[in-house]
């Protein structure tokens, strides 16, 4: 079985949790599952869905957990505008690769023509 690709950058629900950890930072799962059921897109999660994706955005290096009294906390290690920039940067690195491929298939159809 083959592993799953790695992303430099969170995914889509990665990324809702670390909007909601750049508002507030230092929530805890069950503030963060509340946060997400509660906001302009609403997201209804079970609290093992979201300390799931909250770890391993600590493992990714987007996030720390941080132990109070007893449970724990996350906060974000990143900023958002860091994620961003990456995220739009990554982008436009693969339209650019996308654009270059397409301008050699085309210089070798038109070569063997």
């Amino acid at each position: 079985m083959g592993s799953k690709s790695k992303s430099r950058y969170p995914t889509d629900l990665e990324l809702a949790l670390l909007k909601i950890l750049w508002q507030d930072s230092s929530q805890s799962a069950e503030q963060v599952r509340e946060a997400l059921a509660s906001g302009t897109a609403a997201r209804e999660l079970a609290y093992s869905s979201v300390i799931t994706v909250l770890n391993i955005l600590a493992k990714k290096g987007f996030a720390r957990r941080v132990k109070q009294r007893r449970a724990f906390v996350f906060e974000p290690i990143v900023s958002q505008q860091g994620v961003s920039r990456g995220m739009v940067l990554d982008d436009a690195e693969q339209s650019w690769n996308q654009a270059v491929q397409i301008d050699k298939k085309i210089e070798v159809k038109f070569a063997v023509n």
